[in-house]
């Protein structure tokens, strides 16, 4: 076999090696002839032990045909169905790569239950950073963006009929694999192993991802989905090597740094997305955050198909990373590969973007536990030390580059860009990339991205062809494809909305793969449009979401005898899952009309809309999280919210965001906060000026069927007041007190007497204000006196005069004529 041939092989038997455990859970009994020959006959007792490899080598017999026959011995048949009993070198790959897998996750062996069907796979995201019991758990459900199933639910159960209605869609799902692949096969040989892969691995992400790959370990936290992947991610970097193919002692050999963890990275993603000009901003955006994301799917793409690896050695890309486990023997050329790819990125974004990556060299031994399971593995060190040399990689680019590159003159043109700063000579205004990226904006919406080789043929769909920079784009290319009209087509397609399993099948038996790209596709909108959606004056809001301290919890948040490469990418797929996935189908589905989603992708939401909907989704994104995360303390997020005028530009207000962001960050040591008006706030404390500023609003205004975007900060343990039972000017009495506070810092020890003047305002205001609105004076009394005692309840919120001016401002923007 050639390398493609046979790392692709591999790849598949190593994705396919422990199938037969869904069958095995699902009641389903081998053949007598496979028991006889995969599984293992070694005890007392004369019984097979490993029963499941018989049932995958059963399965693969039966409904994968064109896998295994008339291919010789080394075919996937026998290198998924031998993996706990090889007798070749290349079976040998995928036993050394499920035992260095195994040997990451599989610390506590324990007997074997007595009905493994009944054992529930737990959230890796519940484990970080906690030593607590485990009280959440995955449903037994095709892998759905519907919260039902993608969130783990307390004290949650399976059984055998959930493993048996699984089973059902699996052998729908191979029956697909196997007409759509002689479809591909017949039409275009060369992309047919590669497309196989895809296939396989998109099938076991939809049916295996809530399974766990094992019953007898504690902490049952790693899915077989994650398990066969990271095995399959092994097999191929091992198969990469010739000597794989009749050298068992070369493929056996643990001490030998054949691996290398790598990481690209593009850099200046906040700074391309922001150097735009107002007017250019509301047209190519949302384009050039797609195109981003374009890039990482391409540098990962590129790069395994440079050296003939299998997709299944990516496992993971997200903000602005792409994280590979390559063989040691491809670094020198990835070098020039990447600088290349960085000076031709970076000719093309205007010096805005640039590429550069980080590797550690790993040997078999790195994947497995040390000093019999207490020492932890070398794995999520690997991890650090990747990150740390692409960090220096990074600082060192500059000295490297060629200097008449960046210092060099260049022809300029005769024109400013409409869009960006750049310069033009086109007739039309824009620069090469501007009308690139605005293109790719207009086109955005319910659409796939065909993924195929550079000179294929395009779907008869194509509604534009995307043009990357080479040598990116040399081997690849992308076009965005509308999915209603999809007939004869074949090929590599990118689904960034998750198609139901019954049309993925669909597209799969008719040679289309649909591979899950969780990418936010939102079409253009005009920004006065959102302002206009606000109940009051046009205003609008940019919201900046991040999660805290993700370096630490990738770095830090598992043990180390858990940080393993299949605990670390399921992590990671976990993040990408619920910000790239469920986020934006969430928000746009509650919100469409009134916010617009520029970037979710990673662990970095920005998002723009009508100010009386952002505090509100930021909220939810928060409670979201949280009730993900099963309310693990120590996964939280920070948001920065700033409000500006539609005639404003975008980007200076998204700039302003992104410092609100780090202002919440810097607020407390625990981060875990949100600034809103300049002002740095609990989460709590948000939900209860919120509260409060609901109360203010329905007291303020006559019109109860209104929305204010205020419905989810229902006033608890507060009075209530009727509707227009306020006047207007208690935002102004109270909006003078919370100035009067916050200069009270400012003022000169000789005037202390004066620092608590806002005290004698409120007792005199509120009071008279409750004498003339009688139906209020609970409410007003509870102000007062909120205000003047400086008391707070138990938890995590301040005194309410510490964020008076963020009620202040929120009610007044809402109900201002």
């Amino acid at each position: 076999m050639n390398r493609k041939e046979r790392t692709h092989k591999i790849a598949i038997g190593a994705l396919l090696h422990d199938i037969g455990k869904i069958l095995q859970r699902a009641g389903i009994k081998p053949d007598f002839a496979d028991m006889q020959e995969f599984a293992v006959w070694r005890n007392l007792q004369n019984q097979p032990a490993y029963e499941h490899a018989a049932n995958t080598a059963s399965f693969i017999t039966k409904h994968l045909p064109d896998l295994w026959q008339d291919q010789g011995y080394d075919n996937v048949l026998n290198f998924a169905g031998r993996h706990h009993n090889p007798s070749s070198s290349l079976e040998w790959v995928i036993a050394e790569a499920y035992r260095l897998s195994s040997g990451m996750d599989r610390d506590q062996e324990g007997p074997s239950p007595s009905d493994a069907s009944s054992i529930p796979l737990e959230p890796v995201l519940a484990r970080v950073f906690s030593t607590s019991q485990v009280t959440h758990f995955y449903k037994v459900k095709p892998f759905s963006m519907d919260r039902d199933t993608l969130f783990p639910v307390k004290n949650g159960g399976v059984s055998r009929q959930d493993y048996q209605d699984i089973y059902v869609l699996l052998l729908k799902g191979t029956q697909a694999i196997m007409e759509g692949y002689k479809k591909v096969s017949g039409q275009n040989q060369s992309c047919a192993l590669e497309w196989l892969v895809l296939a396989v691995q998109s099938l076991l992400e939809r049916l295996a991802w809530c399974i766990p790959a094992a019953t007898t370990v504690s902490p049952r936290d790693v899915s077989l989905y994650d398990h066969s992947r990271s095995s399959a991610a092994i097999a191929s970097c091992i198969a990469y090597y010739d000597q794989s193919e009749t050298d068992e002692n070369f493929v056996r050999d643990r001490k030998d740094p054949r691996f290398a963890l790598t990481c690209i990275d593009i850099s200046g993603i906040q700074a391309y997305l922001h150097a735009l000009k107002s007017e250019g901003a509301r047209r190519s955006l949302t384009g050039r955050s797609f195109y981003v994301q374009l890039l990482q799917d391409a540098l990962a793409t590129e790069v395994l198909k440079m050296f003939d690896l299998p997709p299944v050695c990516c496992i993971y890309q997200g903000g602005g990373k792409v994280w590979l486990l390559l063989p040691k023997a491809v670094l020198d050329d990835l070098q020039k590969w990447i600088d290349e790819v960085d000076a031709s990125v970076w000719s093309d974004t205007g010096g805005l973007l640039s590429v550069s990556f980080g590797y550690s060299i790993l040997s078999g031994n790195d994947f497995i536990l040390q000093h019999g399971g207490q020492g932890g593995t070398n794995f999520g060190k690997h991890w650090t030390k990747a990150l740390q040399n692409l960090r220096s990689n990074r600082l060192q680019r500059m000295a490297t580059l060629d200097y008449k590159r960046i210092f060099g003159t260049r022809n300029a043109g005769h024109t400013a860009c409409e869009q960006c700063y750049g310069e033009t000579s086109h007739d039309t205004g824009q620069c090469d990339h501007c009308k690139k990226t605005e293109e790719i904006g207009r086109r955005l919406g319910q659409v796939l991205v065909f993924r195929g080789s550079s000179g294929a043929q395009l779907p008869c769909t194509t509604l534009s062809k995307i043009a990357l920079p080479p040598p990116l784009g040399t081997g690849t290319s992308y076009a965005l494809v509308q999915d209603s009209s999809l007939q004869s087509d074949t090929g590599i397609f990118l689904d960034t909305h998750l198609q139901e399993f019954k049309e993925w099948a669909n597209h799969l038996q008719n040679g289309r793969v649909l591979v899950y790209w969780p990418v936010a596709t939102t079409p253009p909108v005009v920004f006065e449009n959102l302002a206009n959606r606000n109940p009051s004056v046009p205003m609008l809001a940019v919201l900046r979401v991040d999660v805290d301290n993700l370096g630490k919890v990738f770095e830090q948040g598992l043990p180390p005898q858990h940080q393993t490469l299949s605990r670390l990418s399921a992590l990671s797929r976990s993040l990408r899952d619920f910000f790239c996935g469920y986020v934006p189908n969430n928000i746009m589905s509650k919100w469409g009309e009134d916010v617009h989603i520029v970037f979710s992708g990673g662990d970095d939401v920005f998002i723009v809309g009508a100010f009386y909907r952002i505090p509100e989704v930021a909220n939810f994104l928060r409670s979201e999280l949280c009730a993900y995360a099963c309310d693990n303390p120590s996964l939280t997020m920070s948001a920065g919210i700033e409000v500006q005028k539609p005639n404003s530009p975008i980007l200076l207000t998204a700039r302003r965001a992104l410092d609100a962001e780090q202002e919440a960050k810097q607020f407390r040591p625990q981060k875990n906060a949100v600034c809103l008006f300049g002002t740095p706030l609990s989460w709590e404390e948000l939900v209860r000026a919120g509260a409060l500023c609901n109360i203010l609003v329905k007291g303020t205004t006559d019109d109860p069927s209104k929305d204010f975007g205020l419905s989810v900060f229902a006033p608890q343990n507060i009075p209530t007041v009727p509707h227009h039972s306020l006047p207007r000017s208690i935002l102004g009495v109270l909006g003078s007190i919370a100035v009067l506070y916050k200069v009270r810092a400012r003022v000169p020890r000789i005037q202390a007497i004066n620092s608590h003047r806002y005290l004698w305002v409120t007792a005199y205001s509120l009071s008279r204000h409750a004498e003339q609105k009688r139906e209020a004076k609970s409410f007003l009394d509870y102000l007062k006196n909120e205000i003047l005692s400086g008391s707070a309840p138990p938890g995590e919120v301040r005194p309410l005069i510490e964020f008076l001016d963020v009620v202040v401002e929120w009610a007044f923007l809402l109900t201002r004529a």
